[in-house]
């Protein structure tokens, strides 16, 4: 089949047509194009418009809640303050448990205190010389025991010749008041047989005096062929004090040698023995506990919402510190470790 084209005179075939060829183009599509793209940009409007809805619903209940907890926190802060100022109930002496009243409510409040115990101790001085002591800070007694040095003993005698006479020992002392006197020198053995005198005992001053109860003096040697035999040197004072306070900063310590003993006359004949030196013994107890610090806490639950409340009170360079620190909560106590709502606000007062 042919059609012809009356304007250009032309014939043309229809065959290969389809009717798309003989109909007008339809604007159908795009209608249907356009009203689903609206409908998606609706529906993805409608969804964020719905998101943000529940958003701030959920940041509405989160501001509720934090205000529930800001409250129990502060509450119970300002009971404590309230309780400290007015009624002077936190004592830093208070005892391990008490009771205490906020809003009608008895509460009860554990106390811990914190202290600075001092032991007591030792410090011994057992070489001769002269040395430095530096009392502790705090004791509760102290107590000094000073020995003076024992007496060197005599020497022995051969028969023939006398033996050597001893040497005193020297005397010890603490603070410069607290004395052991040193013990005497012993004579050495005579030649016609005779022993050597004896040394003297030591005494002391400056406290409870033990005369010759201070270092031990030395023996004298033994004599031979008729000779006497060395005297005994003399022991050391003993002398014991007492402190519960008064000494200075630092203590001057003494302690005095043992004297030496005397030769002997020769032969088979025996030298005396050096004294003992002496010492300085010094002991102290434990002195009174200083108070640094007491902790007090508390539970409580103001219209149904927990509260945990931690008060301390340090000294702090000579001066009291006081703070309160409040954790509240928007559920009950029993529920803040299992409800997946709740949550937590602070409050701290210092003063």
């Amino acid at each position: 089949m042919k059609i012809q084209n009356n304007r250009k005179g032309e014939t043309k075939s229809i065959a290969g047509f389809t009717p798309y060829h003989f109909f007008s183009k339809s604007g159908k599509g795009f209608t249907l194009l356009l009203a689903a793209l609206v409908s998606s940009i609706v529906l993805a409007i409608g969804a964020a418009i719905y998101g943000i809805a529940i958003k701030e619903l959920n940041l509405s209940s989160i501001g509720r809640d934090s205000q529930f907890a800001f409250y129990a926190a502060d509450t119970a802060a300002e009971c404590t303050l309230y309780n400290d100022i007015n009624k002077q109930l936190f004592a830093t002496n208070s005892p391990a448990t008490f009771q205490v009243s906020c809003d009608g409510t008895v509460l009860n409040v554990s106390a811990v205190q914190n202290q600075s115990i001092v032991s007591g101790g030792s410090a011994n001085y057992t070489v001769p010389g002269t040395f430095t002591f530096t009392p502790p800070a705090q004791y509760g007694t102290m107590t000094v025991t000073v020995n003076g040095g024992g007496g060197g003993g005599g020497g022995g005698s051969n028969g023939s010749t006398n033996g050597g006479n001893g040497s005193s020992g020297g005397s010890s002392s603490f603070d410069g008041t607290v004395i052991g006197n040193a013990g005497g020198a012993a004579g050495g053995g005579n030649k016609n047989g005779t022993t050597g005198a004896n040394g003297s005992t030591g005494g002391g001053s400056g406290g409870s005096v033990n005369l010759g109860g201070g270092s031990p003096g030395g023996t004298g040697g033994n004599g031979v062929t008729g000779g006497g035999n060395g005297g005994l040197g003399g022991n050391g004072g003993q002398v014991t004090a007492t402190y519960t306070s008064g000494l200075s900063a630092t203590v001057t310590v003494v302690v005095g040698v043992g004297g030496g003993g005397g030769n002997s006359g020769g032969g088979a004949a025996q030298p005396g023995n050096g004294g003992s030196t002496g010492s300085v013994l010094i002991s102290w107890t434990g002195g009174t506990p200083t108070w640094n610090s007491t902790v007090f806490s508390f539970q409580s639950e103001p219209n149904g919402i927990c509260a945990i409340t931690r008060f301390s009170k340090t000294l702090v360079s000579g001066s009291l510190r006081n703070l309160i620190h409040s954790d509240g909560s928007n559920v009950p106590c029993a529920a803040t470790t299992t409800s997946p709502r709740a949550l937590q606000r602070s409050v701290e007062l210092s003063y």
